[in-house]
């Protein structure tokens, strides 16, 4: 297995023109050798074959780290449970809008990912505003984000999925939008 960490961030979608998950891979990659990055599509069908075929041709990872966007938000979001379900107002890049159902048939209703404690939402509040939520949602983020526990559940080895807020340049036409600064989103 390969010991680098796989970070992975989404397209832009729903008529956005950037997306900060997208934006901060380069800048992960550059700054840290052992950082390989993925662009992944917004697509209930894709996004997890895509990243799925970059683990096999790399011979896995010694970590995981999915970020996204997640618009309204006000903090970066250490996202601690992904759900076995899907549930979307909004169709995704494909216009595919998945019926209310189990993500995997006979797979838990839940993963909670327990291998990181408070404390890392205290150190890093010192960058900026930091919260563990207790919901990926149920678009694609957590649909990724399941599938991925789910499928390298025996791998041993940490997986994690970051919201991040929508960026100042996102919000201009929403002045009530939380945002924060791209800068504040790279000391993380």
């Amino acid at each position: 297995m390969n010991k680098n960490i796989l970070v992975t961030g989404f397209k832009p979608f729903q008529g956005e023109v950037i997306n900060p998950s997208e934006i901060l891979l380069p800048e992960l990659s550059t700054a840290h050798p052992e950082v390989e990055t993925l662009t992944l599509p917004v697509s209930y069908q894709n996004s997890f074959r895509v990243l799925l075929n970059q683990w096999r041709k790399h011979g896995g990872y010694g970590a995981l780290v999915m970020l996204g966007q997640a618009g309204g938000r006000k903090a970066v979001c250490l996202e601690r449970v992904a759900i076995n379900w899907a549930e979307a107002s909004a169709a995704d890049e494909d216009g595919y809008r998945p019926p209310l159902a189990p993500l995997i048939n006979n797979a838990p209703s839940s993963y909670i990912v327990d291998f990181f404690s408070s404390q890392w939402k205290d150190h890093l509040s010192k960058t900026g505003p930091t919260e563990i939520s207790l919901s990926a949602g149920a678009f694609v983020c957590n649909s990724i984000y399941f599938q991925a526990l789910h499928t390298f559940a025996n791998k041993k080895m940490p997986i994690l999925f970051v919201h991040l807020p929508y960026l100042p340049e996102q919000t201009k036409h929403k002045p009530e939008m939380p945002s924060m600064s791209l800068e504040t989103q790279k000391k993380f």
